[in-house]
């Protein structure tokens, strides 16, 4: 996968000089949706633009909880899991 750069202004520095190259992390935390989708991720990610947990296999978004509901009643996310992979229960170790 190619790297994305990104021209970040620095505060302090001069106008003329203050671009600096930003190389994007490969990571799927930190990949779109497109990019996922194109490379039939699966896996479970965390969203940070929207604070949310998103659960995809091969390359479908399968599900999401915000992290907050997730955090609060961990059971919601195992829920999540469990209705996604037809599963009679989940149970998540070390929820918090």
């Amino acid at each position: 996968m190619e790297k994305s750069h990104v021209g970040i202004l620095v505060k302090g520095k001069n106008v003329t000089d203050g671009m600096e190259d930003f190389n994007r992390p490969s990571h799927p935390d930190f990949m779109t949706a497109k990019e996922l989708k194109d490379m039939k991720f699966s896996g479970t990610r965390h969203n940070s633009l929207v604070d949310s947990i998103e659960i995809w296999t091969t390359g479908d978004l399968r599900g999401s909880i915000g992290v907050a509901d997730a955090t609060a009643k961990p059971e919601l996310l195992e829920a999540l899991y469990a209705h996604i992979f037809s599963l009679a229960e989940v149970k998540l170790e070390n929820p918090r």
